[in-house]
């Protein structure tokens, strides 16, 4: 009897938790774009103006995921290691 509580306490925490998730949408390399051999990732426009003109790798770090449309900011968001752009 616990051990099926504990089962329906984490289902029920798995199924809030990907309930909350808002939908994104990963970037496709076209257009402006400059690709990171270290992390496999792209930087891609206004992002890439922005990185080259204000320190790249020194400041901001490598690209650690893809550009997305942040639904619930209404932002495109693309983290680096030490920094978010959005």
């Amino acid at each position: 009897m616990r051990s099926i509580r504990s089962l329906l306490v984490v289902t029920t925490v798995a199924v809030v938790l990907l309930g909350s998730v808002s939908a994104t949408y990963a970037q496709t390399p076209a257009g402006n774009c400059r690709y990171f051999v270290e992390t496999g990732y792209y930087v891609c426009d206004e992002f890439r103006e922005f990185y080259e003109t204000r320190g790249e790798s020194e400041i901001f770090g490598y690209p650690l995921t893809a550009a997305y449309d942040d639904s619930g900011l209404g932002l495109r968001v693309q983290y680096f290691q030490r920094a978010r752009m959005e």
